[in-house]
């Protein structure tokens, strides 16, 4: 967006012409393309803006929207890395049940793990879990697996138990 002006010096006049520098348009795009990634609403959006002083996005200079993409890219940063974590824990969680579950023929279990995940959660693919479906997941698997290894205690207090009877009778 260029625009025209008339600068006064002294006795002569300049013809002037601004033109929004590229660096600043590419900010823009990125700021907005950010905020989409984040899931801003518009009124996010708008308090965001906001706090810098200005009404619109526009308006900011390319200090501001370098300091804004900044800052929204480690917000993403920071949500990426809490969803890596939790995919480690669902995998890990998953392999425990897979180990006590005794599954044979299974040439990679963390590949068995993730379908395992995508099919739980109902997504297209293992990175496209969202990171409340993986807290879930884990919480169900790690249930699972403490429920399972109270079982096999009780079980194999139970067998003890049927067998000092046995001994206590005489029984074989």
């Amino acid at each position: 967006m260029a625009r025209r002006g008339r600068k006064i010096l002294g006795r002569i006049t300049i013809m002037v012409t601004k033109v929004k520098s590229s660096k600043a348009t590419i900010l823009l795009k990125r700021f907005h393309i950010l905020c989409g990634q984040a899931s801003m609403r518009e009124e996010e959006k708008r308090a965001f803006i906001r706090s810098y002083g200005v009404e619109s996005s526009k308006s900011l200079t390319v200090k501001q929207l370098s300091e804004a993409c900044q800052v929204l890219a480690y917000e993403q940063n920071k949500r990426q890395q809490e969803a890596d974590i939790w995919r480690k824990r669902v995998i890990a969680a998953i392999c425990s049940y897979i180990d006590s579950s005794s599954i044979a023929g299974i040439d990679n279990k963390v590949h068995y793990a993730k379908a395992i995940a995508v099919k739980a959660a109902g997504a297209k693919s293992f990175n496209d879990i969202p990171c409340h479906k993986l807290q879930l997941l884990y919480n169900t698997f790690l249930k699972r697996n403490r429920l399972h290894e109270e079982v096999v205690q009780l079980l194999s207090e139970a067998e003890l138990y049927v067998q000092n009877i046995k001994e206590s009778l005489g029984l074989k």
